[in-house]
């Protein structure tokens, strides 16, 4: 059996980094990485001839590849992932499709046989199909946080997203208020479709085990914007 899923695979930087994600199908996991594995990795996502200088690998849970959303085991939605951040030699251009879940053998010698320590870092994921929803979300987004400080109003987040439930702008800025570790970092993916990446910030198993309602809020307010929150939701959409 394949020890990980890659995904999320896209150039940065000019072409001169490839960043994707991989997911744990099995009991291996990911640590600091070595360059056998990060090389095979490479291989395994069609560019097995590219030079790479370093790379670094940072571990995150996310609910996009989940099968069961409805899960009493939060460990069953919000799954292991890792990041992998590849620094190339000679810049690459090349771009991978959201639908593409590349499974590979790959695996790291440098991992102890022990899971992540929380605080895990908790990203939503939404891909969106159309370019003006993309962008009118990634702007509202990065506005998000102001909810704490008072520089955006539930009101004026209502007005932007009239379509939401009354209640949602009111629950993200006092879920923002009460969580100092909480968070809204976004990052703009060149996948196919255009994929938005939001870290909400580090929990620890506490607010996974109530449901993660931060995260889950984001997620909702991601999907009112028009975006995809699930690789299913995604393959739905494209039939």
């Amino acid at each position: 059996m394949e020890n990980f899923i890659l995904w999320n695979a896209a150039v940065q930087d000019g072409g001169q980094t490839l960043s994707f994600s991989a997911f744990a199908m099995a009991i291996k996991q990911l640590h600091q990485g070595t360059p056998e594995m990060v090389a095979q990795m490479l291989r395994d996502l069609g560019v097995p001839d590219i030079a790479f200088s370093s790379w670094r690998v940072s571990h995150f849970v996310t609910n996009y590849l989940a099968d069961d959303l409805d899960s009493d085991d939060w460990e069953d939605i919000w799954n292991d992932n890792w990041r992998v951040d590849v620094r190339l030699v000679t810049p690459l251009q090349r771009s991978w499709s959201d639908l593409e879940l590349i499974r590979t053998y790959a695996s790291d010698a440098s991992w102890p046989g022990e899971p992540p320590d929380p605080p895990f870092e908790c990203v939503v994921m939404a891909d969106f199909l159309e370019t003006g929803a993309l962008t009118h979300a990634e702007a509202l987004l990065r506005r998000l946080e102001g909810l704490r400080t008072g520089t955006l109003t539930p009101a004026e987040l209502l007005r932007e997203v009239p379509t939401a439930r009354p209640e949602l702008p009111r629950e993200l800025a006092e879920e923002l208020r009460a969580r100092p570790e909480a968070r809204v970092v976004v990052e703009r993916r060149a996948t196919e479709p255009e994929r938005l990446v939001i870290s909400v910030g580090r929990f620890d198993m506490d607010f996974f085990e109530d449901g993660a309602p931060f995260a889950e809020k984001v997620r909702e307010l991601c999907r009112v914007l028009g975006g995809l929150t699930t690789w299913n939701d995604l393959t739905d959409a494209q039939i």
